[in-house]
């Protein structure tokens, strides 16, 4: 009895060191609001006001029309020229929105430049997923050139889209800044500083506007790396545009870009930051 139970325990002991250790599985890690199938909020198209990219000598000016998907964002910047017009304030409406009704957009900043040039930041959640355009109304005397610029970005964080509250100057990360002549050299056209993010992957979304002449455009290198999307002119040398988008990676956010020609030219650039 004694010799039977000797030999099942060297079984037994001889079966544990041959099978070895069972693994085990670690946690499973599960990220949630990110877009872009892992990464950040993700540039699905543009659209601009007007035919030709710009609207002449009218109060309304509406992009061409597009079909959204619901929850994705639309970032808008707009600009008017001095030239011809003279306007103090101006309103951002769709008909993305369930029949047809506009979203309810937040403007981040509007400001009035010399030369009656006023500009809006503005964005706003899709309500509904069907054809539709972004309108942007002037109040004013007298009606100048205008350019309206949209982005829609996928994967925006759907409670807190922009980082802090206010608007830009506050704790918002965004910035819209006026140039006089800040020359044809790398970078030099900028929003300004829109503050540091402290979320990983957001998006930066960044448009500048010539307002007082026809221009050629390159993305800005720093302090992202930006990739160029859409720009145009309104074919009468008074006004042109430029839009593009970065990932956020560390630092001071700013909307930067080059222009080819124009040193002497006025810029509006805006650059807001997408959590996501």
């Amino acid at each position: 009895m004694t010799r039977f139970i000797l030999i099942s325990l060297l079984i037994l002991i001889q079966g544990t060191v041959t099978n070895g250790p069972t693994k085990i599985a670690g946690p499973t890690v599960i990220q949630t609001g990110l877009g872009g199938g892992g990464g950040g909020p993700s540039f699905v198209r543009d659209a601009f006001g007007g035919a030709a990219g710009a609207c002449f000598h009218v109060l309304t000016c509406t992009t061409t029309s597009f079909t959204p998907a619901v929850g994705d964002y639309l970032a808008v910047f707009t600009a008017t020229t001095g030239n011809a017009g003279t306007t103090t304030s101006a309103t951002i409406t769709d008909t993305c929105n369930s029949g047809g009704s506009t979203d309810t957009y937040t403007v981040l900043n509007q400001t009035s430049f010399a030369g009656s040039t006023v500009s809006t930041l503005a964005y706003a959640k899709i309500g509904a997923a069907s054809s539709c355009a972004v309108t942007m109304t002037l109040v004013g005397t007298t009606s100048p050139q205008t350019a309206v610029i949209v982005q829609q970005i996928h994967g925006v964080n759907s409670s807190t889209p922009i980082e802090g509250s206010g608007g830009c100057g506050s704790t918002n990360l965004c910035s819209v800044q006026s140039q006089a002549a800040p020359g044809t050299g790398a970078n030099l056209i900028s929003s300004g500083s829109a503050g540091t993010p402290t979320v990983a992957n957001s998006y930066v979304f960044t448009a500048s506007i010539d307002v007082s002449n026809s221009n050629t455009w390159t993305a800005g290198t720093s302090p992202i790396v930006f990739t160029a999307h859409g720009n145009g002119n309104d074919g009468f040398v008074d006004l042109s545009w430029f839009d593009e988008s970065g990932p956020w990676v560390s630092g001071a956010v700013s909307g930067t870009l080059s222009a080819t020609g124009g040193a002497a030219d006025a810029y509006v650039t805006a650059a807001v930051v997408f959590r996501p």
